[in-house]
C-alpha cells in the first residue's frame, strides 16, 4: 500500500491511496466534508508542487473500509 499526502481543490492536506489500477480518482466523502472539496464533476489534484487540473474526482461514501481520505487513480 502506498499512501501520499496531497490536496484536492485547494483542501486542507488528504492521506490518499495511490492506486495505477483505478480508473478514476475517488474521495471518501467523510473527508469532502459535506461537499466543500468536490463541488463539480472535475477537480484539481495537487501532490507537493505538481497540480493536475480539470482531472475527474468521484466521491463515494466508503465509511470506514476505506483507511485513507482517497484513492488516487491513473486519471
Amino acid at each position: 500500500t502506498i499512501l501520499v499526502n496531497g490536496r484536492i481543490n485547494g483542501s486542507p492536506p488528504l492521506r490518499l491511496l495511490f492506486d495505477t489500477g483505478a480508473s478514476v480518482s475517488v474521495l471518501n466523502r467523510r473527508a469532502d466534508g459535506a461537499g466543500q472539496v468536490l463541488t463539480g464533476a472535475t477537480g484539481a489534484i495537487a501532490l507537493g508542487p505538481v497540480t493536475v487540473r480539470n482531472t475527474p474526482i468521484v466521491g463515494i461514501d466508503y465509511a470506514k473500509s476505506l483507511k485513507a481520505d482517497g484513492v488516487l487513480g491513473y486519471n
